[in-house]
This record gives C-alpha cells, sequence and structure tokens, in this order.
C-alpha cells in the first residue's frame, strides 16, 4: 500500500510540473546580428601611422608602457619612416616596440639601454623624441638602432592564422636586415610559432634553427599583442627586442640606411 502512495505521490509531482512549464514563456530567440562592425578598426592606416597615433600619454602625462612613442622617435631618428609607411606591398610584419622596452634599466639585455648601450630617460625634462635625439650620438650606434629596426620587420604577412598554421610549428621568414659578409649565418632570419592558445612566440628556443644568440639569456619572445592589421601590413606588439645576432655586430655597416630618392 505504501509503495501504490509513494507512486501516485510521483505522478502527480511530475503532471504539476508538465503544468508549470506550460506557463513559461518561450526563450528568445539570439541570431547573429547583421550590423556588428567586424572590419580591422586600422585596415586604413599604415603601419607608420599607426605607430604615431599610439603616444596619448596617460591621464597624469607619464608615458604608457606599452605605447609606441620612443619607437616613433627612433624610426625619424634613423629615417626609416618609408619602410614602415610604404604602401607597395602588404607583405609585412610590423613587431613594434613598446615604451616598456626603452625605459627598461641597462641590466636588462633585451632592452634597449643595453642593447644600444645609451643613457637612462629623464621622464620630467625631456620628451621621448628629445631622449632619443640625445642618446642616439654615434654613427656606431645609429648602425645599431637602424638595425633593430630593420630586424622587427619581417618579410611576409604573419598572422596567428592561416600563417602559423600547426600548433608548436617552427615557421622561418626573413627580415629587412640585409646579411652581412662579414657576420657568420644568415642574420635577417627570424622564426614565428603558437600555441594553442594563438599566442605568438618570435625566436622559440625548441627546435630552433637559429644561432643560439638569438634565444638564449631571454630572447625568446612571447608577443604581447598580436593582429593589428593595416593597409600594408599586420603588426604585434612586443615589451622587449628579439634578435638574431647581437646588433653590435652591425656598428661599422654602410649599408642600413633608405636610400635618398
Amino acid at each position: 500500500m505504501k509503495k501504490y502512495l509513494n507512486l501516485k505521490v510521483l505522478l502527480a509531482l511530475a503532471i504539476a510540473a508538465i503544468a508549470m512549464s506550460c506557463d513559461l514563456d518561450l526563450q528568445e530567440s539570439f541570431d547573429l546580428r547583421d550590423d556588428v562592425d567586424t572590419t580591422d578598426p586600422f585596415a586604413n592606416m599604415t603601419a607608420w601611422e599607426f605607430i604615431q597615433s599610439d603616444t596619448i600619454p596617460n591621464e597624469d602625462s607619464t608615458l604608457r608602457n606599452e605605447g609606441l612613442n620612443f619607437m616613433a622617435a627612433a624610426i625619424r631618428k634613423a629615417g626609416l619612416i618609408s619602410l614602415y609607411d610604404q604602401e607597395a606591398t602588404t607583405n609585412r610584419t610590423y613587431i613594434m616596440i613598446a615604451n616598456f622596452a626603452f625605459t627598461r634599466g641597462v641590466n636588462n639585455a633585451q632592452g634597449t639601454r643595453a642593447v644600444l648601450e645609451i643613457g637612462a630617460f629623464n621622464a620630467a625634462n625631456e620628451t621621448a623624441a628629445e631622449y632619443i635625439d640625445r642618446v642616439i650620438d654615434t654613427p656606431e650606434k645609429m648602425n645599431r638602432l637602424r638595425a633593430v629596426l630593420r630586424y622587427h620587420i619581417v618579410s611576409d604577412f604573419v598572422a596567428q592564422l592561416p600563417t602559423l598554421s600547426e600548433a608548436g610549428r617552427i615557421f622561418e621568414f626573413n627580415t629587412l636586415l640585409p646579411d652581412s659578409p662579414e657576420i657568420v649565418g644568415d642574420e635577417s632570419e627570424i622564426i614565428f610559432s603558437r600555441d594553442f592558445e594563438l599566442r605568438i612566440t618570435v625566436n622559440q628556443e625548441e627546435g630552433s634553427p637559429l644561432p643560439p644568440e638569438s634565444f638564449e639569456g631571454g630572447w625568446s619572445r612571447v608577443m604581447t599583442h598580436h593582429n593589428f592589421v593595416f593597409n600594408n601590413g599586420i603588426g604585434h606588439l612586443s615589451r622587449v627586442l628579439v634578435r638574431n645576432q647581437p646588433y653590435a655586430l652591425n656598428d661599422e655597416r654602410t649599408d642600413l640606411a633608405v636610400p635618398t630618392p
């Protein structure tokens, strides 16, 4: 008898649940909106135009760590604007060097102060442009700066997808740093890889075909931000420098300037 009563209770509860469900409103239909703008926000800009625009300071007038004030000043000082502002090809990847790389101490090997052997930025008394003008004061430092900027431009369009089609695989490219007969190896070469979360690493150590100088000591670098699509290529932001071989090897070169038209 008890078992029979339990079945009756369960049946009553089931009927009540069905009745309640009939009173629920139909769920809202979530269709994809066709008015959402999915275009690239910087697609009408060159890399140079974007770099110049990303120089707005913080509210307290200090420079943003991930801004590009120093890079813009460095490009002007090096006379390499045309490499970033060209519109002849979209087969370019610009590794954009954040302010953070220029303000790190000389004890940090991947910062520009250590690479270029330059003094500290005096934020209270000079702008980024005045600083670059002050510290790039010899032909050797100018050559080294030009080598840095040229190595951070890749002569292919490297997006997370479809360019880096397989996670963990190494993809080899060339940069705009010309090879020098005085330097052993292909100094122009750079490698890209990505993980399953689509984070790009430049010059990773594992399986690298590059010389040890390109990754040992912390030179392998995960990009901070990805896929700034411009009308002349694509950009990725790095908080420090990358390299193939030490930039000091370029101090005596005479082929790193852009020829005057």
